[in-house]
């Protein structure tokens, strides 16, 4: 069956009570790593080091320095060709260093899954290799869903967390640029997600923000207008007046006449 001969098995086995760790090692394939019991600890490249614990999984894959170890039981399945090369060109292949780990939702399944593999890699035949192949992408594909179940859970977790960063600090320097760099999405991504969520663009929700608490300036102290207008970010007093209006309807003069509670 030449469709199948594209990938290798390297390495493949289920691991007990394993120890074995590896420093700033570099493969020329792909791993899957299933840590089934126990905990692992991973840095990939320059990263620091991350511990999680069982059930989870991770790969390894060219191109990357990993370092790993700790007390676990593991099944490894190790492969290669041009096959493997696809699998990370399209993102079949979830390669993600900023969030190496997949944490597994339905475990027995998976190490059932994984063992069946096994059996096949282990039986030196061309249809035992090719249902070998089969099996592992499946595996894959469970991988893949379940990774972006996760990684959508915790990207709504984290902007969340940030609106509520902007409510609390609105007169810090805030780079939304920067920000989606951080959750590792494009900025138009995070726009999208983030008016979703929040009701409003980054932009918008600042600025409400930013307006909400100059109006807690206003009718709670006696500083100048245009230092309350400094104060949340804008060098021009005008400016700041004709944002002020269009978010509370009074300008900042008629709003402390009307609300001030000094």
């Amino acid at each position: 069956m030449e469709y199948f001969n594209d990938l290798e098995f390297v390495l493949f086995g289920d691991y007990h009570l394993t120890k074995t760790a590896y420093q700033n090692h570099r493969f020329d394939y792909c791993g899957i790593q299933f840590i089934y019991e126990g905990s692992v600890t991973l840095s990939i490249g320059e990263r620091a080091p991350e511990t999680a614990n069982a059930p989870v999984v991770f790969f390894t894959y060219p191109g990357q320095t990993f370092s790993y170890g700790n007390k676990r039981n593991h099944i490894c399945i190790c492969f290669r060709g041009s096959r493997m090369e696809r699998y990370i060109k399209t993102g079949f292949l979830p390669v993600n260093a900023a969030e190496p780990f997949i944490r597994v939702q339905n475990p027995k399944k998976l190490l059932l899954d994984f063992r069946k593999l096994l059996q096949h890699c282990f039986i030196p035949e061309e249809t035992h290799h090719a249902q070998a192949v089969l099996e592992l992408e499946n595996i894959l594909l469970q991988l893949k869903n379940q990774q972006k179940i996760g990684n959508d859970t915790l990207l709504k977790s984290k902007i969340i967390s940030l609106g509520n960063d902007i409510s609390y600090f609105p007169c810090k320097s805030w780079d939304f640029t920067r920000e989606s760099t951080r959750l590792g999405i494009s900025i138009t991504h995070f726009r999208r997600v983030f008016k979703s969520l929040i009701g409003s663009s980054p932009r918008c929700y600042l600025i409400v923000c930013r307006m909400h608490y100059a109006a807690s300036l206003l009718s709670s102290s006696d500083k100048m207008v245009k230092e309350i207008a400094f104060e949340c970010g804008y060098s021009s007093e005008f400016h700041f007046s004709r944002e002020f209006k269009r978010v509370m309807q009074f300008s900042p003069v008629e709003y402390r006449k009307k609300y001030n509670l000094q």
